[in-house]
């Protein structure tokens, strides 16, 4: 297995394990608004939440990256930059 892989891996693992050990009820506010839930829920789309976020900023970094690296030449041709030079 990829280094990658094993890391998601044992991120989920750790996680579900913080998931399951807190099934409590918290009181959870945002401005005027006031929710009673299980912390198990909250922990878990807080989780997701950050694994999204973290997806999203990755595809947009190297979508950037890719871009950068293109340029037109004289021609009207587009061409990719060597980075190596």
């Amino acid at each position: 297995m990829k280094p990658k892989t094993i890391i998601i891996l044992i991120l989920i693992i750790l996680s579900s394990i913080v998931l399951l050990q807190n099934t409590h009820q918290v009181t959870f506010r945002v401005l005027f608004w006031e929710v009673s839930i299980s912390s198990l829920i909250l922990l878990t789309f807080m989780v997701l939440f950050g694994f999204i976020i973290g997806y999203i900023t990755a595809k947009l970094e190297k979508k950037s990256k890719s871009e950068s690296n293109k340029f037109v030449n004289k021609n009207g041709v587009q061409e990719v930059e060597n980075a190596d030079e």
